[in-house]
């Protein structure tokens, strides 16, 4: 069995990210990552990230 995998710096909040969200995380899901964890700068934006799903676009 594999050992569990996580992405310690996701940083999904980036602009040059913004449409590509889904297909990075099924890209890691992919991959076996099982955790993954945001980085960025700012809490209020990962909480607004995480909650409201028209910023990912």
């Amino acid at each position: 069995m594999n050992k569990p995998l996580t992405d310690i710096g996701i940083n999904l909040i980036n602009k040059q990210f913004q449409n590509d969200t889904e297909t990075i995380i099924q890209n890691a899901i992919d991959a076996e990552v099982s955790k993954m964890i945001l980085t960025g700068t700012s809490a209020f934006e990962h909480f607004n990230f995480i909650l409201n799903p028209s910023m990912r676009r």
